[in-house]
Order: C-alpha cells, then structure tokens, then sequence
C-alpha cells in the first residue's frame, strides 16, 4: 500500500500509493512492475499495481538529501511483467497473458491535475488518508504498437485415460 525511500545516512521516507475508489480499503495494492527513467535534469520511477494502474514517483532533494517523495496517478494500461523506459521517448509493456504494448510519451504527467500523495503528510506525523483516483483514458501515454500475444499457456490438466491407462495432457 505504500512505497518507501532508503538510503544510508537519510531519514526513510514513506508514501502511501493512491487507491482506485471503487477499491475495498481492506484489499492492499502489489506493484508488479517498475521502470526508472534518468537524464540530467529529469528523473522519476514507473510503478504498475496488478490492477493495471501506473504511478509516477518523484524525488524531491535539498543537496545530497532527498526531502519529499511524491506518488502520482500516471496513467492504466494492461498489467504487465515488465516496464521499459526507452530514450527516445517510448514505454515498452511487456504483458504476462496479454498482448504487449509499445507506448510513447504525451506528458511525463508534471502539468497533470491527478491526485498525488506525499511523504509530507507521514513527515509531520498526520495520519495519511488514501488518495482516491478514477482510471480514465490514457492521458500521458498513446498506444502507437501492439505485439499480439501467442496465448501462452496458462493451465494445463494431466487427466488417466479410462481405456488405455495411459496420461494425458489437456490444455
């Protein structure tokens, strides 16, 4: 439900993910993917939930010392095993049991109006309220290529023959 920032000789740093509204408060959220994106003058990290939802998290520094951390809703795109960020401008969603997706960049989501939650709030010791978001269309990212999946397998039943004696195998 949260995610948290560590680092030798600084204070740990904690800030709780936002929440889909129609989520249960009791059901807690798994990043199952993430992507880190480094230049000069820009960095941030890509988190995916197993729901599909993708957040962008911030570092704020003073000097060597981070002093915020601040977790954005980004955008939803379907759940996937990978995230790669690409330098010329693109995210690569390599999917599990879907088709994989090539997505490139509209808005690194910094003039976006999406709820975010900070590392503030937990700082001044305030109990943190869930951020609650909507999933909506994609705003930061457009979907320009899609790799179709092979439908791999994802069950698969050894069954005894009743004639033969012999196993078989049914997908």
């Amino acid at each position: 439900n949260f995610v948290t920032h560590r680092a030798p000789g600084q204070p740990e740093r904690r800030c709780l993910l936002p929440r889909r509204r129609d989520m249960p408060a009791d059901h807690g959220l798994l990043v199952v993917a993430q992507a880190t994106h480094r230049q000069k003058d820009l960095f941030f990290v890509l988190l995916q939930t197993e729901l599909g939802d993708v957040y962008k998290v911030t570092l704020a520094a003073q000097g060597d010392k981070v002093s915020e951390m601040v977790v954005r809703y980004f955008d939803s795109i379907p759940t996937a095993v990978s995230l790669v960020i690409l330098r010329t401008g693109f995210l690569f969603a390599a999917s599990e049991a879907g088709n994989h997706g090539l997505y490139q960049f509209q808005g690194v989501g910094d003039d976006d109006d999406s709820p975010a939650a900070s590392s503030a709030q937990a700082d001044l010791g305030e109990e943190a309220a869930a951020v609650l978001v909507d999933p909506r269309p994609l705003r930061n990212l457009l979907l320009v290529d899609e790799l179709v999946s092979a439908a791999p397998l994802t069950d698969c039943l050894v069954a005894e023959g009743a004639r033969e004696g012999g196993a078989t195998l049914t997908a």
